[in-house]
C-alpha cells in the first residue's frame, strides 16, 4: 500500500510541476528545449540520410563493378536501388527509435541540468547552486544516461532472455508471457526515474552509487517519476515533441520538487 501511495504521490508531482514552471519563470526552458529538440531532429534528419546515400552508393557502385548493370534493365536498376534506400531508411529509423531515449537522456543533459539548478534555486533560495558547479552536473547528467540506460538494457536483455528459454523449453508457461511488455515497461520507467532523480542527488552532494541505493529504497517514487517521462517517449511520432520538450522539462522540475517535499525522509536515507 505504501509503495502504491509514494508512486501515485510522485506521479502527480509532474502534473502539479506545470503552474509551478510558469510562476517561478522557468516556461523559457521550453523554448530551448524545442530549440535543442530541433537540433536533435535535424542531426538525426543529416546522419540518416548521408547514411542512406553512402549505402545506394555502395550497392551501386559493388553491382558495376561485377557487371551487373551492363545487362540490368534501367528500370530494374531502378526498383533495386530503391528497395535499398527503403530497407536501409527502415533500418535507420527502427536504431532511431531503440536509441533515442538514450540519446535523449544523453545529449540534453546540459539543459537537464540547468532546469535542474535553477528549480533548486528557487526551491532553496540560500543555496542557489547546489554543491556542485553546473558543468560538473552536466558531466555527471551524462555519466547516469549511460549508466542507467546499460543497466536498463542489461535487464531487458534478461528479460528477454527468460521469455526466449521459456516459449522454447517450457510452453506450459508461455501465457505468463504476456505480462513481459508490462515487465520491460515498468523496467525503462524505473530507470528514467533513477535518471531524473540522479540530478537532485548530485545537488545534495550524493555519489552515483548512493543516488542508485536512494532510488531503489524509493522504488514507488522513482517509479512514479519515471513513468510520465517513458509514455512521452513512446508515444509514436508525437514522441519527438513530447519527450524532448514537455518531458526532459517537467519532468526534471517534478524530480527536484518531489525531494524537496521528502527532504527529511531523503536526509535520513543518505
Amino acid at each position: 500500500m505504501r509503495l502504491l501511495r509514494n508512486f501515485w504521490g510522485a506521479f502527480k508531482e509532474f502534473f502539479t510541476s506545470f503552474p509551478f514552471i510558469f510562476q517561478n519563470q522557468l516556461g523559457h526552458f521550453f523554448l530551448i528545449a524545442l530549440f535543442s529538440a530541433a537540433g536533435l531532429w535535424l542531426s538525426w534528419y543529416f546522419v540518416n540520410t548521408s547514411i542512406n546515400d553512402w549505402m545506394v552508393r555502395i550497392v551501386s557502385d559493388g553491382l558495376s563493378s561485377i557487371g551487373v548493370w551492363e545487362w540490368t534493365p534501367s528500370w530494374l536498376q531502378s526498383t533495386l536501388l530503391d528497395i535499398v534506400d527503403w530497407s536501409v531508411w527502415l533500418i535507420l529509423i527502427w536504431l532511431q527509435i531503440k536509441l533515442f531515449k538514450f540519446v535523449v537522456l544523453f545529449v540534453l543533459s546540459p539543459l537537464m541540468s540547468a532546469v535542474a539548478t535553477k528549480t533548486y534555486g528557487k526551491l532553496n533560495p540560500s543555496h542557489e547552486t547546489g554543491n556542485q558547479s553546473l558543468l560538473k552536473q552536466v558531466f555527471r547528467g551524462m555519466g547516469a544516461a549511460i549508466l542507467f540506460t546499460s543497466l536498463e538494457w542489461f535487464f531487458v536483455a534478461i528479460l528477454f532472455l527468460l521469455s526466449f528459454l521459456i516459449s522454447t523449453f517450457i510452453p506450459v508457461l508461455l501465457p505468463i508471457l504476456v505480462v513481459f511488455p508490462i515487465i520491460s515497461g515498468g523496467i525503462s520507467a524505473w530507470f528514467y526515474g533513477a535518471v531524473l532523480t540522479d540530478y537532485s542527488c548530485e545537488l545534495k552532494g550524493l555519489s552515483p552509487t548512493q543516488s542508485l541505493r536512494l532510488s531503489w529504497k524509493n522504488f514507488g517514487r522513482v517509479l512514479g517519476l519515471g513513468l510520465p517521462f517513458y509514455i512521452l517517449m513512446s508515444v509514436p511520432i508525437l514522441s519527438w515533441f513530447f519527450g524532448p520538450v514537455i518531458g526532459v522539462v517537467t519532468c526534471v522540475v517534478a524530480s527536484m520538487k518531489l525531494w524537496h517535499n521528502q527532504s527529511s525522509e531523503f536526509q535520513r536515507q543518505r
